[in-house]
């Protein structure tokens, strides 16, 4: 290959740096908030130990993924570590694992066709589609990028050895071996849909343009034996996987309004799920109206054999089956390979054999993107080449660059327009909300954003609107609900969120408001049981910590100090930062006639919550009954300084002046 081809094939690495650099000055948005700043195993200490043998979310609690992704949290442990929890260090690291991504393709898709033109209008393609940008914009599209980047290294391992041995090798080198577990095994702990590119590799056995043909099922046998490595990847991951979170495939929860085939009883969900193929392929042939969303809300699910969308998924998928039997007739390999690549991949997220936490979104067919790319670019170089046999052959090449040149632009233009929508949850909801007006989720955190910014009338009538699409919404009911309890509407507020707490999709935020209400009201029982619900809904730590609190203060309510103790010793595992719960632990203590560990429980609430009048009168008292009444002085004086009118309670003042008077 000439130096000229060989320039030209970084082009696509080049046009994905160009592209991305404008993500770095977008922030935290949609997912980000859940991956990163609400992950202990991130924003807490590194823990390498606990990253590696507990789920995705660290394992404390209530907040369970039902995934094993330690090669993610290791990632974004390390980048905090080196760079601080800022969004800039994240999208520059997206972006430039997105341009190795590109190059890898377009070095994978040169070896198996043997033709540069062919790799360099495959990672053209692919760099410039925006319908990969949710995978790079977004810093959670982390676990896409290194999911499919170490999948497609152990393919590229692959194939170079493979043609390294003329296709002849029955035994692959110890060391690409390891090369080829390691890789994939890294791969599934960063997505478990890595899984796809073992069933790629193997396929690339047999479709390289420089493979032999099988002789019969033994020689098909013994080639495919090669692929050894990355079995033991794949058992190994899954092994991992089962051992720690307890299955498979051990989903916590699905919610209807993240996915709502949860809803649809088979066969008929299959059927709703099998339909969605031809929304995804129209997304990839016109990506004009991209949505970070797609759930409930959205469109209508198709569960009628009429359905428009379920006979156009069926015409797709048998197109692709008639592309397969064509190119696999004609000699047309690659073709061959990216069919059967986007069909490998595709069916792990199709939601068609396992339900996933989500019904459709473009960071999933990150890797289906992939291998539609080299199969739409072996259909069309070579057809554009077809033009050398009439006269004029040059000009006809130059035609066939100028149309590839003119696509790639139109690509790479929405595809710059996307990004922007990523900046934050407003320009992202906006952009959902043009596409899917009726989108529920969408909807309330529109709702909740007018509200924060003072609308409160546009903010009630999205909150209306998102009743409106589904009446029954536990996700509509704890939005409207939580927002009329901040108001101060109670009667209204504790309807909506009483009947949310009751669904089959209770939202532990929505009923840990609830449950707040009933303490305040002193219905203690009502709050017990609205804490108990909370913490069955698998509530992130802040929410877990304060469900625990207001079980203490039940048990404290009822004299019941060593069970009130429990609890909160529960929230600080949920959550050390909670100040509320330290603060009751040291009332417990104190209750107890532990002044030592009372004293050390006010001081930990003093650090996260500076000025709190109750947690320096407690200090105080503390110190005093303890003797060191100078240090109990020094904090009342602070505290008559952060609060004037401070008196101190009478035995806190005898305790005080005690000395003077001797």
């Amino acid at each position: 290959m000439s130096a000229r081809k060989r320039a030209a094939l970084l082009l696509p690495s080049v046009l994905a740096l160009l592209l991305y650099a404008r993500a770095a000055g977008n922030g935290f948005a949609f997912d980000d908030k859940t991956d990163l700043l609400e992950n202990r195993l991130v924003t807490g200490p590194l823990e390498i130990g606990r990253i590696f043998t507990t789920e995705y979310y660290g394992g404390w609690g209530h907040m369970a993924s039902g995934h094993y992704r330690p090669l993610l949290n290791m990632t974004y442990k390390l980048v905090a570590a080196l760079f601080g929890l800022r969004p800039i260090a994240y999208h520059i690291l997206n972006a430039a694992l997105f341009a190795a991504i590109v190059a890898l393709s377009v070095s994978i898709a040169a070896r198996l066709s043997r033709r540069w033109d062919v790799a360099l209008a495959a990672g053209l393609v692919f760099a410039a589609h925006p319908i990969n940008s949710e995978s790079v914009a977004a810093i959670a599209g982390l676990k896409e990028l290194g999911a499919a980047g170490l999948g497609l290294l152990s393919l590229w391992l692959y194939i170079r050895a493979r043609e390294t041995s003329g296709f002849v090798a029955t035994v692959l080198p110890v060391g690409l071996s390891a090369g080829l577990f390691f890789s994939l095994l890294a791969a599934l702990m960063f997505k478990e849909t890595a899984i796809a590119f073992l069933p790629v590799v193997l396929a690339s056995e047999f479709l390289h343009a420089g493979a032999p043909r099988m002789a019969g099922a033994r020689d098909a046998a013994r080639r495919m034996f090669l692929a050894w490595p990355l079995a033991g990847a794949l058992v190994a991951g899954i092994s991992f996987r089962a051992l720690v979170t307890g299955g498979l495939f051990h989903p916590t929860a699905v919610f209807s309004v993240d996915n709502p085939l949860v809803l649809v009883p088979d066969p008929a969900r299959r059927v709703a799920a099998f339909s969605l193929l031809a929304r995804y392929i129209k997304l990839y042939l016109w990506p004009a109206c991209l949505s970070s969303d797609y759930s409930e809300g959205s469109f209508s699910l198709a569960v009628s054999a009429s359905d428009p969308w379920l006979l156009v998924s069926l015409l797709a998928a048998l197109a692709l089956a008639g592309l397969l039997a064509w190119a696999l007739a004609k000699g047309f390999r690659t073709t061959a390979f990216g069919v059967l690549a986007f069909a490998f991949s595709y069916c792990l997220v199709s939601n068609v054999i396992v339900l996933i936490g989500t019904n459709m979104a473009e960071r999933l067919f990150f890797v289906p993107s992939w291998a539609l790319s080299i199969t739409v670019a072996s259909l069309l170089v070579p057809a554009a080449g077809a033009g050398s046999r009439l006269p004029k052959p040059r000009a006809w090449k130059t035609i066939g660059a100028s149309l590839l040149a003119v696509l790639v632009a139109a690509l790479a233009a929405r595809t710059w327009v996307r990004i922007g929508d990523w900046r934050s949850n407003r320009y992202l909801m906006d952009s959902v909300l043009k596409c899917y007006p009726r989108n529920v989720k969408a909807l309330i955190v529109k709702a909740d954003a007018e509200a924060r910014a003072g609308y409160q009338g546009l903010a009630r009538q999205f909150y209306d609107e998102a009743l409106g699409v589904r009446p029954d919404s536990s996700y509509a009911l704890a939005g409207l609900g939580t927002y009329l309890a901040d108001r101060g509407e109670d009667g209204a507020a504790e309807r909506l969120l009483l009947a949310c707490a009751r669904s089959s999709e209770p939202i532990p935020g929505a009923v840990l408001s609830l449950g707040l209400m009933y303490l305040k009201g002193q219905r203690y029982e009502e709050a017990l049981w609205a804490a108990d619900r909370t913490l069955q809904a698998r509530p992130g730590f802040g929410d877990a910590a304060t469900a625990r609190v207001v079980r203490g203060e039940v048990f404290l309510a009822r004299g019941e100090v060593a069970a009130a103790q429990k609890e909160y010793r529960l929230a600080l595992e949920e959550d050390p930062e909670n100040s509320a719960a330290h603060y009751n632990l040291g009332r417990c203590l104190e209750a107890l006639d532990d002044w030592e560990g009372a004293l050390k429980e006010y001081k930990a609430t003093e650090r996260l919550a500076p000025g709190d009048e109750d947690a320096l009168y407690a200090r105080a008292q503390a110190e005093a009954r303890l003797g060191r009444l100078e240090q109990a002085l020094q904090t009342t004086e602070r505290l008559k300084a952060l609060h004037p009118d401070f008196i101190p309670g009478r035995k806190l003042w005898t305790d005080l002046t005690r000395p003077k008077e001797r």
